[in-house]
């Protein structure tokens, strides 16, 4: 497959890193598969990479400015053993688009295509609706993003 870079763009508390989470669940179960799972100080954010259908895949959480969050992406595209497929979280409009620019910057960089998407809202920016939580059907639809993406075994995009 082609590395790529797929990132979350959302505002604050527009379902993120619960959707993010849910999707560490869905390709990461367990830590058998994982190589890295660490969690941010407040307990919700985290940096995982492991193995999904022979793929190294990095997902990362954080996207709050002034966090670190850049460091964290880098180390997923840049490291000793890089990601083929990286999903991250990233803020929209924090300091005149900066932190898009940045994530694409590094995606770039290091040769990724980008696929920018949105986490499930509905229209007061809530992640439930109807009772239903919108967070794993996201997750959901970012695994049927993934799978694809590998299915694709190197294909033009």
């Amino acid at each position: 497959m082609k590395k790529t870079m797929i990132i979350v763009v959302a505002k604050s508390n527009h379902g993120k890193t619960k959707s993010l989470n849910a999707l560490i669940d869905l390709l990461l179960p367990g830590g058998a598969q994982r190589e890295t799972d660490e969690r941010a100080p407040n307990g919700a954010d985290r940096l995982v990479a492991g193995n999904y259908r022979g793929v190294k895949v990095g997902i990362n959480t954080l996207a709050d400015p002034g966090s670190g969050w850049e460091p964290l992406l880098c180390r997923l595209a840049e490291g000793d053993h890089p990601c083929e497929l990286i999903v991250t979280a990233c803020r929209p409009n924090t300091q005149r688009y900066k932190a898009r620019r940045d994530a694409y910057a590094i995606a770039d960089k290091n040769g990724y295509q980008v696929v920018w998407t949105t986490p499930f809202i509905d229209h007061w920016g809530h992640d439930t609706h109807g009772g239903a939580a919108l967070n794993p059907v996201y997750a959901s639809a970012l695994k049927l993003l993934v799978d694809a993406l590998i299915d694709r075994k190197g294909g033009e995009a």
